[in-house]
């Protein structure tokens, strides 16, 4: 699931760049404003299907049904509702230009709500390498497709049909991959339990949207479309870390906290190596974001974005307190306590909203991010409370995986800043300072490691030489 993560991010990453030189910000802006309004519906219609298809360990064929109805028609709807309302959402970011780009993109959520909903079983079942080529078909196909598109139209909508490619490829492969199609059917019992657990579901995701996607509004209604096109790319390059690697082990830590969950002593185990792995992942990568993004900017993107830079940096931090709290909905979902989930998105929301009022009207855009990261920061106590509701383990687990990575990331810095005070800029100090970076994090780890049997490389050990025995296997359920 990892490569899947980085593949994806990483052929998404040589689009931006490609695309980048062909279309300008304004172009991005534009789109954004078409991506924030079809987000913003889809989260409206959030019911938690395919969540709970996950968690739940026995089916029946009426409930898979359902479910695939249920999301064929959410699809239906949201597709009408953004296609007609999409002069709204122009006027509202006071960007008309951007109607037909909305209802271009209104074609994407009911393109990916008619795929065979059967493709939970990869996730459920944990086969991740099925997940892998569905997924990533998309990918390759959507970057075809702007690429091309972009050569010949230089213009917005090579980013709107490449939208539209990479959700169409994976939905027809997902009735090769599953031949048995579903039947539309609402089953009342069936209906009955997917509004038990999606109740909660639309909840948590509707404050969530507002608490992830609420500073790309304010950038988008406070400045220009130049502006929010530099953020939506900043924002982008950040998510490669956060998403791709952060979600991408979420992704599988939720079906297997599901198989593991009336253990507590084996679930909290996993949790606290799972959330120290994913720490020694994003700690270094956000902080190293935020070392290089001068260097960064000017080799990979050109001088048309050097107003980019300082965004960039402030983003790496807001996302480097995001990363803490990533890792905790899989468990939340996998326990049955999406409630919990609710709540720290609540917190968050509110705690995003009251400086977004205030900030950005003294700082300029880097007040969006400013609150977007005390947000973060506000909302880590609470997931440690609910973390101990819900597991047997200690603040000191914590502490020794918080005061490691500290050590660490300062002789990162060192090396990075080192290497950036010797060299010129360009390629070469961008490659260097990569080098020195990710080298003096490692050493520093296998150290730590050897002398207190503590950190990041303890973890890595842990997970490289597991060898599961024949009575620790977990053999997939037979779906009914």
């Amino acid at each position: 699931m990892l490569a899947l993560r980085v593949a994806r991010r990483s052929v998404g990453l040589i689009s931006a760049v490609v695309l980048a030189r062909i279309l300008s910000p304004q172009d991005y802006g534009a789109v954004a404003v078409g991506l924030l309004c079809v987000s913003l519906v889809q989260v409206l219609t959030e019911v938690g299907v395919k969540q709970n298809l996950i968690q739940e360990r026995h089916h029946s064929r009426e409930l898979v049904s359902t479910a695939w109805t249920v999301e064929v028609i959410r699809g239906v709807i949201i597709t009408g509702l953004i296609f007609f309302l999409a002069p709204l959402g122009g006027d509202f970011f006071r960007q008309p230009e951007a109607t037909a780009i909305v209802r271009g993109l209104s074609f994407v959520p009911l393109l990916r709500s008619i795929q065979n909903i059967k493709i939970v079983y990869f996730q459920r079942e944990l086969q991740f390498n099925k997940v892998f080529l569905y997924e990533f078909s998309g990918t390759i196909g959507g970057l075809v497709t702007a690429v091309t598109a972009a050569l010949i139209l230089r213009n917005a909508w090579a980013l709107v049909l490449g939208q539209i490619a990479a959700v169409s490829i994976p939905t027809g492969l997902s009735y090769v991959l599953f031949p048995e199609w579903p039947r539309f059917r609402l089953d009342k019992s069936s209906l009955k339990q997917l509004y038990t657990f999606g109740k909660w579901m639309f909840l948590a995701a509707l404050v969530s949207y507002f608490a992830l996607q609420g500073d790309k509004f304010f950038v988008g209604r406070l400045f220009d479309t130049t502006v929010l096109g530099m953020y939506v790319m900043a924002a982008m390059i950040t998510n490669v870390i956060i998403n791709e690697f952060g979600k991408g082990i979420s992704t599988v830590l939720f079906p297997a906290y599901a198989k593991i969950k009336s253990d507590l002593n084996k679930l909290k185990d996993a949790f606290v190596k799972s959330y120290e792995c994913l720490l020694s992942i994003l700690v270094p990568a956000c902080l190293g974001l935020y070392f290089i993004s001068d260097d960064f900017v000017s080799v990979v993107l050109g001088e048309k974005w050097f107003e980019m830079i300082p965004i960039l940096k402030l983003l790496a931090i807001a996302g480097l307190a995001r990363g803490l709290l990533i890792s905790a909905s899989g468990l939340f979902l996998a326990v049955n306590r999406p409630k919990y989930n609710f709540i720290c998105e609540t917190v968050r929301a509110l705690a995003l909203l009251v400086p977004l009022l205030i900030l950005p009207s003294i700082y300029g855009v880097n007040g969006v991010i400013f609150s977007l990261l005390l947000a973060n920061l506000v909302v880590i106590p609470v997931h440690i409370l609910l973390w101990r509701r819900l597991l047997p383990f200690k603040l000191v687990d914590l502490a020794k995986i918080y005061s490691t990575l500290i050590i660490l990331s300062a002789l990162m810095f060192a090396s990075v800043s080192f290497t950036i005070a010797v060299l010129n800029g360009g390629m070469i100090r961008l490659l260097v300072s990569v080098i020195a970076g990710l080298v003096s994090y490692l050493m520093g780890a296998l150290v730590i490691y050897k002398y207190l049997d503590v950190g990041p490389a303890r973890i890595w050990y842990h997970i490289f030489s597991c060898r599961k025995t024949n009575e620790e296997r977990i053999e997939p359920e037979v779906v009914t």
